[in-house]
């Protein structure tokens, strides 16, 4: 968690987020504000794009479609029938970062088959960001192939969701060394054109 504190008026203006002066665009971005001796539940906060949804007395919720690079939120209290604003708060607005599928952290290469069996499912992984993003995505569909002695031995088309099926479970608990895992024909349920997916990703047992 990155906190930005700064003191202004005689009060102390905190602001946290997990990501440091960064926030991703399209996504739904957690800040927290906080003014010392004033309540949350009547901070006010303006950002120079996107929207800033409050969703609990010090917590908010950012979120920006648009093209600035930059996003300026100012934090203040009401002051009769105007606003006193304390402080504004710069952050740098970036694309997130393309995911990469994986399983159990691992993108290839040759593992044991527990590892497998321990995360038994597909997932996104963000590897330079502090945090999960509600991002909207998932993978919908996809394929597995189990190759033995260069043979098909095993394969599942169009699998829905993330997770292993029961059939998939129980060709890895009883697999052999040297089996070879190809997964493939990954669709995600908002599909991103300028990241580059693999084709397959591929696991021998060891």
């Amino acid at each position: 968690m990155f906190l930005i504190s700064i003191a202004t008026s005689g009060q102390e203006v905190v602001v946290s987020l997990p990501s440091s002066c960064v926030l991703y665009r399209g996504v739904e971005n957690p800040i927290s504000m906080a003014i010392e001796r004033y309540p949350c539940s009547k901070i006010v906060v303006s950002a120079s794009s996107g929207n800033l949804e409050r969703k609990s007395d010090c917590h908010f919720i950012f979120r920006d479609t648009s093209s600035a690079k930059e996003v300026h939120i100012k934090v203040g209290i009401p002051s009769g029938d105007t606003i006193k604003w304390l402080t504004t708060h710069q952050f740098r607005q970036r694309n997130i970062p393309c995911p990469k599928i994986t399983i159990a952290d691992h993108w290839s290469g040759m593992l044991h088959k527990e590892v497998l069996l321990q995360d038994p499912w597909l997932q996104l992984t963000y590897s330079d960001m502090l945090y999960l993003p509600d991002t909207n995505q998932c993978i919908k569909f996809w394929s597995v192939k189990v190759l033995r002695n260069d043979t098909t031995h095993f394969s599942l088309t169009s699998i829905e969701g993330n997770k292993f099926p029961n059939e998939l479970i129980r060709c890895l608990e009883t697999s052999q060394s040297g089996d070879v895992y190809v997964f493939s024909d990954f669709i995600l349920c908002v599909p991103r054109p300028q990241c580059k997916y693999p084709d397959t990703i591929r696991f021998m047992i060891l």
